[in-house]
């Protein structure tokens, strides 16, 4: 007779499924909490590939997040190395791709090549005058 989950917290589960369904996305009925305190929600695609939730972000945002992510920075390729996409931090989206695929690495590569040139910084340091 006690309550497992807060009924927010199941309503919650239940949008996540249904945002992800109106993406077009398959996921496992397996979804995973590390703990319900920190309100994280862990989620595997059909595909293999992970999504994290996190209750205090809006799940609308979240499925917004994740819609942009998919559209304009993940390609259908890709998504078959993608380990997983982040979506617990407000208006922030993380994903990683495995270890040694050409995703993977090819990011690590775009990662070093577009890096900005280290530009020096001249300080008003009195020190360094002459007198």
């Amino acid at each position: 007779g006690d309550f497992i989950a807060e009924p927010n917290y199941i309503e919650y589960i239940t949008g996540i499924r249904e945002g992800l369904i109106g993406l077009g996305l398959e996921v496992e009925n397996d979804f995973r909490t590390v703990s319900f305190v920190s309100k994280d929600i862990r989620v595997k695609t059909r595909e293999g590939w992970g999504i994290y939730f996190n209750e205090s972000v809006s799940l609308e945002k979240e499925i917004n997040m994740l819609k942009i992510v998919l559209d304009n920075k993940i390609t259908e390729e890709q998504r078959r190395d993608l380990e997983y996409i982040d979506l617990r931090i407000d208006n922030k989206v993380f994903y990683k791709f495995r270890e040694g695929t050409p995703s993977q690495t090819a990011k690590e590569k775009d990662d070093v090549t577009n890096r900005e040139p280290v530009v020096p910084v001249k300080t008003n340091n009195t020190s360094d005058k002459k007198d």
